[in-house]
């Protein structure tokens, strides 16, 4: 029994070693492989935020919230995966004092043991979190 090309491939072929960070992609039927950076993740739109937000690890890598006062927010996560990392932007109002965020219970906040991060008091002023899952329900996050 003879094996014929599939769409250009031979049957059962595979790709060689892929250098580490990059991930293959097809071109198209009979047009081969290409490979594109992995750690690449989805931006999720922007949402206005009082009191209270979920973030969906399995949406995207990048989250922005925009707080509306001086609020308190906690965030709730869903969907979290060991050893992925996001980055949440949350930007301060136009006016009023520094929000804070309460991340979940599990989650420490580097160089403390509280979950609970007091953001920058600047007006309009964008804070990055980073968050790690280090182990099923335990986030370790350092503000940049």
């Amino acid at each position: 029994m003879q094996f014929k090309p599939a769409s250009g491939e031979l049957i059962g072929s595979q790709l060689g070693d892929t250098p580490a960070g990059l991930s293959p992609y097809s071109l198209g039927a009979g047009k081969g492989w290409a490979t594109a950076p992995s750690n690449v993740a989805a931006v999720v739109a922007s949402v206005t935020v009082t009191t209270a937000a979920t973030v969906d690890w399995s949406q995207g890598g990048i989250f922005q919230f925009l707080t509306t006062t001086s609020d308190a927010l906690a965030l709730t996560f869903a969907n979290a995966t060991v050893g992925q990392t996001i980055l949440i932007l949350v930007k301060q109002p136009a006016s009023s004092t520094a929000a804070t965020v309460t991340l979940p219970t599990g989650s420490i906040v580097a160089g403390t043991a509280a979950a609970t991060v007091t953001l920058t008091g600047t007006n309009s002023e964008i804070d990055a979190l980073q968050v790690t899952c280090t182990a099923p329900g335990v986030y370790l996050a350092i503000l940049n």
